[in-house]
């Protein structure tokens, strides 16, 4: 069989990718085709099975060649199996060019493009990675080779005091503590001590400085005036200590670098007050790495209104005693001065009044001295006259006395004679009759004894009477003599004594008016001038709470304004609208000037008696000795009364009689027998009516003498 030609047939432009594909055709022959496995991919050291198969049109098996497969690789004649193991440096070359060949009746050649990658060796990526400096750190960025030998590690750009571990690919160590504050570009390469392919992942590591931090208080409220002492702390991740710094503290307060205590007083004042915005910062020691931490402090300063306030209080409470003070002050002074004054004008008026009194008493004394002096001269005369009067009544009272004595001895004997007459006659005479006769002679001579006894008594009586008559009729006359003499003296000395009265009455009225008109104007003068010091010293009080209001307004604006500056403001604590109070002591109402004791113009001291009192006086004397003649009377007749009495015992009891022989001669004289028929009865009675009627009389002179001294001033 003549083989056939073969002529090419482009079926497609051959590229170094893209096999080209030349159909061998021949005329009248048989055809081959082969089927295009595409472009295999293969990496270098894979085992590859794979296989590129054709037919022929008239049936016959064909037989395999190739040429340009990657080393490692051979086919199968027999079947077009492509086998066998790329090895791991073949992909280098790749790509291939291979072609296969499949002969049989005729040949047909397919080409293409076999792909052989090297070993993929892959390299894990941490991803970035962020620490801090003072950092341990055991981390990796490792790998592995398609072909599974190991690979070996090297990196780039690694923070310091970290190292990469060659064999497995880890990082290990402590980054510096310097090291913050930078990113590092790192790069880890793995390569394939096989191949010698490598791959590198390049990753970001962030080495943050060791992070410090500040412990915020949060807003800190404080009071003008308060203690502090807190802290204001922090921490560094890396262990070591801070040292600290601020700004913008309230005043009065420090800060202390080594601790963070914030200490202090902060100043009572409103310029303590307001939002203070407090910045603490803390560094570390050891990395220098810093932090700081700003909070808000707030300074309230109601302390510092309430200090405001009581300084005010302080100045009106001084401003209202001072004025207080002033004020007593000047009412002392005022009410010293016009009790000075109204004194004086007292001293004016008392001195005035001693004058005239002093000439009053001059006068009165002379008007009582020649008063006196014709009282004294009536005294006398009427004194002679009572004593001429009073030894007249004497006399006749004596005689009289003496005529009743003398008639009463001379009755007796009378009557003892005609008894005896009487006796003699019985006895010689021898009448049976003879006893009548006695006994009537008896009677005769007893009534005309009795009637003798009542005519001397009577006689006795009216010679008392006409005595007693007479001297009052003496004595009246001396009285009226002297009640003229009296009457002139007294009317003159009345006469000067109302004039001296007129005199002294109006200078002391002139005086006393002049004195009440001064005390009056010192009155009213004194009441203006109080009135006005109170209205000065309200004035003080009320500049002093309006001084108090403006203080107290200013403060509280101060106050209020600061709290409105607070982040969080309060409520505005309570206000003060009022000044403490000041306790002043009242004035003491001033009832005005005292009216000084007004003198009585009628007092003269060290005068005698005046006229009428002498007139008293005289009148209540001569009352007097006309009540002790009138006693002295009743005592005669009491005497008389009683020797009757004794008569009548004498005539009953001769014991009696014996004694009263002795004191009673009339009892010897007429004997005890005519004793016994003398009517001592009626003659008693006769001289008790007389005792009665004499006590009797002396009564209006008792109720004049009662009346008198009713009169006495």
């Amino acid at each position: 069989m003549t083989p056939c030609r073969p002529t090419k047939k482009a079926n497609g432009r051959a590229s170094r990718f893209q096999p080209r594909v030349e159909e061998l055709e021949r005329r009248d022959c048989p055809s081959v085709t082969m089927n295009s496995p595409g472009s295999p991919t293969d990496l270098a050291g894979d085992a590859v099975r794979t296989s590129v198969t054709g037919s022929s049109s008239d049936g016959h098996a064909l037989t395999y060649s190739e040429s340009g497969l990657p080393p490692g690789l051979e086919i199968d004649p027999s079947d077009g199996t492509i086998f066998g193991t790329i090895p791991d440096n073949a992909g280098r070359d790749a790509p291939y060019v291979v072609t296969v060949t499949g002969i049989g009746s005729g040949s047909a050649s397919v080409t293409f493009a076999w792909v052989v990658n090297p070993p993929i060796v892959t390299m894990s990526n941490p991803g970035k990675i962020t620490c801090m400096a003072g950092t341990s750190v055991d981390t990796g960025a490792t790998g592995y080779s398609t072909d599974e030998f190991p690979l070996t590690y090297t990196a780039s750009g690694l923070p310091p005091g970290l190292s990469l571990d060659s064999t497995n690919g880890t990082i290990f160590g402590t980054i510096a503590n310097n090291a913050g504050q930078n990113d590092y570009l790192v790069t880890v390469t793995g390569t394939d001590d096989s191949s010698g392919i490598f791959a590198s992942v390049t990753f970001d590591w962030t080495v943050n400085p060791p992070v410090v931090t500040m412990y915020s208080p949060g807003e800190v409220i404080n009071q003008s005036g308060d203690t502090v002492n807190t802290g204001m702390v922090g921490s560094s991740t890396d262990g070591y200590a801070l040292s600290y710094v601020d700004t913008g503290l309230p005043p009065g307060l420090s800060f202390d670098a080594s601790t963070g205590i914030i200490s202090g007083t902060i100043p009572n004042a409103f310029s303590s007050g307001g939002l203070y915005t407090v910045t603490v910062t803390g560094t570390d020691t050891s990395s220098g790495v810093s932090a700081s931490e700003t909070f808000q402090w707030g300074v309230d300063t109601y302390p510092a209104y309430l200090a405001a306030v009581a300084q005010a209080d302080q100045v009106y409470s001084t401003t209202v005693l001072s004025a207080a003070a002033a004020r007593q002050d000047a009412i002392d002074a005022g009410r010293a001065t016009a009790t000075s004054a109204a004194n004086s004008a007292y001293d004016g008026y008392t001195s005035a009044f001693s004058s005239a009194n002093a000439t009053y008493v001059a006068g009165y004394s002379a008007a009582l001295a020649t008063y006196q002096t014709a009282l004294t001269a009536a005294d006398s005369t009427a004194a002679a006259a009572y004593d001429d009067a009073e030894a007249t009544y004497s006399s006749t009272i004596t005689a009289a006395q003496s005529a009743y004595d003398s008639g009463v001895a001379g009755d007796t004997q009378a009557y003892q004679t005609a008894l005896e007459a009487a006796d003699a006659t019985y006895s010689a005479s021898v009448d049976p009759y003879a006893s009548v006769v006695q006994n009537t002679a008896h009677t005769v001579a007893d009534s005309v004894y009795q009637a003798a006894l009542n005519s001397n008594n009577q006689t006795l009586a009216t010679a008392n009477a006409v005595a007693l008559a007479a001297l009052q009729v003496s004595n009246s006359a001396a009285d009226s003599a002297w009640n003229v003499s009296n009457t002139l003296a007294t009317n003159i000395f009345t006469t000067a004594k109302t004039n001296l009265n007129a005199v002294v009455t109006q200078a002391e009225a002139d005086a006393w008016s002049s004195y009440a008109t001064t005390l009056a104007n010192l009155n009213t003068s004194l009441a203006s001038n109080e009135a006005a010091i109170q209205s000065t010293y309200d004035g003080q009080v009320a500049d002093a709470l309006s001084t108090w209001q403006g203080s107290e307004q200013t403060a509280w604006n101060t106050y209020v304004t600061s709290l409105a500056n607070l982040s969080q403001a309060p409520d505005p604590a309570t206000r003060i609208t009022s000044p403490s109070p000041v306790w002043v002591a009242d004035i003491a109402p001033f009832p005005g000037l005292d009216v000084q004791a007004r003198d009585d113009v009628n007092f003269v001291t060290a005068v005698p008696l005046p006229p009428e009192a002498r007139q008293r006086a005289r009148q209540i004397d001569n009352e007097l000795a006309t009540i002790a003649r009138i006693r002295a009377q009743i005592s005669r007749l009491q005497t008389i009364s009683d020797s009757l009495t004794m008569l009548e015992s004498i005539s009953t009891n001769p014991i009696a009689a014996s004694v009263a022989s002795a004191l009673f001669p009339i009892s010897t004289a007429v004997g005890n027998a005519a004793l016994s028929q003398v009517d001592f009865f009626g003659l008693q009675a006769d001289l008790s009516n007389q005792i009665i009627d004499l006590t009797l009389s002396t009564i209006p002179h008792l109720e004049e003498i009662d009346r008198l001294e009713a009169q006495r001033p």
